[in-house]
Order: C-alpha cells, then structure tokens, then sequence
C-alpha cells in the first residue's frame, strides 16, 4: 500500500507540483508511511512530503539501518517527523520485547 501512495503522488496526475502532504500512520499504518517515504526516496521525489505523524507505530527498523532510515526520512520529509506513543503501550512492549528475545536472519 505504501509503494502504490509513493507511486500516486510521484505521478502528479491528480495535484499539481506545489502541494505538499502529510502522511498520519496509526498502528501498521505506520509501516505503510514508512513503505511510502522509502519508495518516494527510490524514485527521487523529495518535495511531496511535509510532516509525518507515526501514532502507536508498529513498525521496527534494524539496528544496522537505523542510520540509512534517519537519512532517507530526512531527505523526503520537509516538515517534521513526529513519533507519538506511550511507554506503557503493552502491545508496543510485547513485539519489542518478541523482536529483542529473536534472532532476525
């Protein structure tokens, strides 16, 4: 889903060049947004993306791409980069502590 919205807005069809969005991912939805600022980045377009909201976001980024993700998001994203969540999320802590306890081939 996140490569079809890149591919939307990179087309141009529907907006014109000057509008900027903002991308709100809640729960998976913010491997969506994450799938969509990678691709927009693939294909070059780095003026369609003005603030990203990631609210209770399960998505998880490898320690050795953390670098490479941060850099990305800095170079599609115009605006700001907002990560909302609470500690005491007990879902968040559960595959947090699943994705720590397991190897990742």
């Amino acid at each position: 889903a996140g490569k079809m919205l890149a591919h939307f807005l990179q087309s141009g069809t529907v907006f014109d060049e000057h509008h900027t969005f903002s991308i709100m991912g809640f729960s998976l939805g913010s491997q969506v947004a994450k799938s969509c600022i990678n691709r927009l980045h693939k294909l070059g377009r780095t003026d369609s993306i003005h603030n990203v909201y990631f609210l209770a976001g399960a998505t998880f980024i490898r320690q050795e791409k953390i670098l490479i993700q941060r850099q990305k998001l800095a170079e599609v994203v115009s605006g700001r980069i907002t990560n909302c969540h609470t500690e005491n999320d007990e879902s968040l802590e559960f595959s947090n502590s699943y994705l720590n306890s397991t190897v990742l081939a």
